[in-house]
């Protein structure tokens, strides 16, 4: 059930919750950068799209690239 709808339980703090740990994992500004370019919103909008579609997001940091 949770596969199934994994694009409705997205919500906009494990957005940043997910970010925060690319953040930690990663020591640079690369989240920054990437905030500074991109919306969270518009960030939350094609995770949720790719979870409708059961595309899995393990891998986040090169999904945040192609955007």
């Amino acid at each position: 059930m949770i596969k199934k709808y994994a694009g409705e339980l997205l919500t906009r703090r494990s957005i940043y919750q997910i970010l925060d740990k690319l953040d930690a994992q990663l020591d640079n500004d690369y989240v920054y950068d990437i905030k500074k370019d991109v919306s969270v919103g518009e960030i939350q909008v094609v995770l949720t799209n790719l979870l409708n579609e059961h595309v899995p997001i393990y891998d986040i940091e090169k999904i945040l690239e192609a955007l």
